[in-house]
């Protein structure tokens, strides 16, 4: 994981390198989160969490990112200038990991520090979540069903009134969530773990691999796809492993080409061949996409898994796929892709902060979230 930008301000960067790769690991338990504000010393704490802050007062419009932050201002005009528009509703001290939804007046997001947010077609308000650690994944099935995965075993489940906490039975960071039509959930994690819900409980299933698994999606019960370390395939009997080349980790690290001017040196991972996938998603058995290090993208088109060029070397951390014609993926940096049937195109955001995750309905409401608490929107969709 990256370090905390106020440190990057301090730090030469030889030193920054060292701590990137030195944070790139399975385990993430105790490494501070990059997306947050927090001091030196409250960031190096046992989980990087703070505990639960005070959402800003809505009156008082979006709130900006921290002036040493490394991140540029929400500032409504220029998102607007580019098709978004920048939506209050978190700490601007707290970084959001994910954010998935079931319909335009239910949108899930969550992130550091135990903080989740819901939508309700008009705002963006905080739900008490009973846990303060780092939560990294979230999955809404209509307005009475959700999941949330993270830190230490951390499984929360959403009944329509409250999230309840159904016992994992360990205690490794969980990264992913997804469920089926029919009940069934998977989670994974760090160290090769997996996870799946019958309905009633928990109940680990051999994953084949240790390697750190980040993201979880399928199609229906039979077609689930679990990517990290490894690209794996669930055919409703086993876990098998398919990926499309080598994937040992970090292969280095390189100068972005030309940083905004007013944004310190974040840093870019060079993957080639050796990378991390951080999340997978489609729209249909047949078109699934796989996103990780680098701006490292993987395509599966129903028989095979293979690559695809993408428009940034950054990091890149969430993907989601409308249709075959259309798909969206963002990263660090500011980081936003959209596919439109034929390639990869960059799309203009002036976030300056590493974005973790997107989702939206096919047709409209675009949502991202990210470091320094941001939430952006985009409420229509016109062809590139």
């Amino acid at each position: 994981m990256e370090p905390d930008v106020l440190l990057r301000r301090r730090l030469p960067l030889a030193l920054v390198a060292a701590a990137l790769l030195a944070g790139c690991g399975n385990a993430r338990t105790g490494t501070p989160r990059p997306e947050t504000a927090t001091s030196i010393a409250t960031a190096a704490d046992a989980g990087g969490s703070t505990g639960p802050l005070p959402l800003p007062d809505a009156s008082a419009g979006t709130a900006a990112a921290p002036d040493d932050a490394g991140a540029a201002s929400l500032v409504a005009g220029d998102y607007a200038a580019a098709g978004w528009s920048a939506v209050a509703g978190a700490p601007p001290d707290i970084g959001l990991a994910a954010v998935r939804g079931s319909a335009s007046d239910d949108v899930w997001a969550v992130g550091d520090a135990g903080l989740v947010l819901h939508w309700d077609g008009a705002a963006w308000t905080r739900v008490p979540s009973g846990s303060s650690v780092w939560l990294d994944a979230v999955w809404a099935g209509d307005h009475d069903h959700a999941w949330i995965a993270g830190e230490a075993g951390t499984i929360l489940r959403w009944d329509g009134a409250l999230w309840s906490p159904p016992t994992s039975g360990i205690e490794v960071n969980l990264n992913g969530v997804w469920q089926s039509a029919d009940d069934a959930a998977w989670v994974v994690g760090d160290v090769g773990t997996i996870l799946r819900w019958d309905g009633s409980a928990w109940t680990l299933v051999a994953a084949g691999t240790d390697v750190p698994l980040y993201d979880v999606w399928g199609s229906a019960e039979d077609d689930v796809w679990a990517v990290g370390g490894a690209i794996l395939h669930w055919d409703g009997h086993a876990w098998s492993d398919v990926r499309s080349g080598p994937m040992p980790g970090i292969a280095g690290l390189v100068m972005p080409d030309a940083p905004p001017p007013d944004v310190p040196w974040l840093g870019a991972v060079r993957a080639g061949p050796a990378a991390f996938l951080r999340s997978v998603a489609g729209s249909g058995p047949d078109d699934v996409w796989a996103v990780g290090d680098a701006g490292a993208v993987q395509h599966w088109n129903g028989t095979a898994w293979t690559r695809v060029p993408s428009a940034t070397g950054n990091w890149l951390e969430g993907v989601w796929a409308a249709t075959a014609d259309e798909a969206w993926a963002v990263g660090n940096m500011g980081a936003v892709e959209r596919w439109d049937g034929g390639s990869w195109s960059a799309v203009p955001c002036t976030a300056r902060t590493r974005l973790k995750g997107v989702w939206g309905l096919r047709d409209h409401d675009l949502w991202v979230v990210g470091g320094f608490g941001t939430i952006l929107q985009q409420t229509t969709r016109e062809d590139s």
